[in-house]
């Protein structure tokens, strides 16, 4: 007997649609892969193999500080337990480029349903973000919190863009479970296109799903409010202006970072207008331009704000710690090459419009291809550690994993200001540096004093432990707990040598 004709074509469109989210991958891997540890990896595991092991690195102050990213660190987070720093980053990277292919290969198809286009899209979208953001946002590279949280953020909104919107104020409470903000913004910037969609679903029928996004949610919402638990308002304030004006501004105060790259970022919004303003438009486009606009004010918002403080201010830290600006970073760059997508292919798109668009897909997406693999093959080193050459990092690793094979596990150790993989090699807690700022405002008191007890208040020795006095070095070691030095060979320290090669040395510190 004959099968209908629709279940004959169901496998095949289940084919289809797998090689498509295949080939989504795999473009997504090529741009991400990127060597270990990748800008906030270092960050981010070590934080989660603590979170899964308390007594690991116990005295770290940023390990044992407050946890922002309790879902991350519970799911991906896992898989320090049982595998190596490099191994869990390589599988927590594979596990969510294939969760960024499916849901950004379900978003391109709600608005260019072509077999093979989500791939380009991707390409595209990622170019766009790389070269034109203004506050450092990105989607695509090494795992961190954001990379899942994107992941149900763009299965959410193809689910919404299509109609289906109980299903994707589910998704969006996903992405918000494991970054609040992400997660957050898309929300806020999903109820901006609803409230003005003419054809919007009734409050009513998609109650249900904005009361599973709401409990869904509360797995990020509840870590977020707990960072400032039992702070009182003075403190809360030092800490939040510490946090947005002097660590994060490069993210944060538009005053630090519209004068360098706003430019290029308002070039990309006028581009997305322009292209708005010629091409042919449905529902599904609609509501992706209003979520578009509403990412575009939210940055807005941000840099009045920003303006409205030139210096630091109480109020305008306590609105900036929101990021207001990383949506806009990377909503516009979907909205170009989506809209890019939707010319190219609909039919009530003009010849030349339909040229124009295919050519300007192609151009960023090979263009973003080019850079990238120009990286790859120049670059050896991780992006994450700012040392120079390779025999200077090949050195820091080899001092690092002396001092995790010879120094004892309760061992406090004075690093480079700036280094950010130090408990990523050498396993052993850290002093303070500048990339691990812990989050709870408590913490992030006691991480600032730690640094300015070190280094100084105005930062004079430029973060270079050989430059400090060494009355000061032993005070701030007496103070904090510190057992040991790891810094540059030159120029030496009057401390005993336990451990030297060509870049590095290790000091056992020694209290008169």
């Amino acid at each position: 007997m004959n099968q209908p004709e629709s279940q004959q074509r169901r496998p095949t469109t289940v084919v289809k649609t797998l090689l498509d989210v295949l080939a989504v991958f795999v473009v997504f891997a090529l741009l991400g892969a990127w060597p270990t540890p990748d800008v906030n990896e270092a960050h981010y595991l070590t934080k989660a193999r603590h979170f899964w092991d308390p007594s690991w690195c116990e005295r770290d102050l940023f390990l044992s500080s407050g946890e922002s990213h309790v879902t991350y660190y519970a799911t991906f987070g896992c898989l320090t337990r049982f595998m190596s720093f490099d191994a869990a980053a390589w599988c927590g990277r594979l596990l969510g480029w294939l969760m960024l292919a499916v849901g950004w290969r379900h978003l391109s198809f709600a608005f260019a349903p072509k077999l093979g286009l989500a791939a380009v899209t991707g390409a595209c979208a990622f170019a766009l973000n790389q070269q034109f953001q203004m506050s450092g946002e990105w989607f695509i590279g090494g795992i961190e919190a954001k990379v899942p949280a994107y992941a149900f953020v763009f299965f959410g909104l193809g689910d919404i863009f299509q109609n289906r919107w109980n299903r994707g104020l589910l998704a969006l409470g996903g992405g918000a479970a494991f970054h609040v903000l992400v997660g957050g913004w898309s929300i806020v910037a999903v109820a901006v296109a609803w409230l003005f969609d003419t054809r919007r679903p009734s409050l009513v029928s998609i109650l249900p799903g904005l009361f599973g996004a709401a409990i869904i949610s509360l797995a990020g919402v509840l870590p977020g409010l707990a960072l400032s638990r039992g702070v009182d308002a003075a403190a809360l304030a030092e800490a939040d202006q510490l946090y947005v004006f002097r660590r994060l501004a490069h993210h944060l105060w538009a005053v630090d970072f519209l004068p360098k790259f706003g430019l290029r970022h308002l070039a990309l919004i006028l581009s997305w207008a322009a292209i708005c303003s010629i091409t042919p438009v449905d529902e599904a486009g609609r509501r992706l331009r209003w979520c578009v606009a509403t990412a575009i004010l939210l940055a807005v918002i941000g840099t009045a704000i920003s303006y409205a403080s030139p210096v630091s201010t109480p109020w305008a830290a306590r609105l900036l710690k929101y990021y207001w600006f990383r949506l806009s970073d990377v909503a516009v760059a979907i909205g170009v090459a989506m809209e890019l997508a939707r010319a190219a292919t609909q039919s009530r798109s003009s010849e030349k419009l339909r040229i124009a668009a295919i050519v300007a897909l192609a151009f960023f997406a090979t263009y973003g291809a080019v850079r990238v693999a120009q990286a790859h093959f120049s670059e050896v080193r991780p992006r994450s550690e700012r040392i120079d050459d390779a025999a200077t990092y090949d050195n820091w690793i080899a001092a690092c994993r002396w001092i995790r094979d010879n120094l004892p596990e309760d061992a406090v150790v004075i690093t480079p200001r700036s280094f950010t993989t130090f408990k990523w090699f050498a396993q052993r807690a850290e002093y303070a540096t500048w990339k691990d700022v812990p989050q709870d405002a408590r913490s992030l008191a006691a991480w600032m004093e730690r640094l300015n007890d070190l280094y100084g208040v105005d930062g004079g020795t430029g973060g270079w432990v050989n430059y400090v006095p060494h009355q000061q070095l032993l005070a701030a070691s007496r103070k904090h707990g510190a057992t040991h030095v790891v810094t540059y060979a030159n120029p030496p320290l009057e401390l005993p040598e336990l451990y030297r090669n060509n870049s590095f040395v290790v000091y056992q510190i020694v209290q008169p």
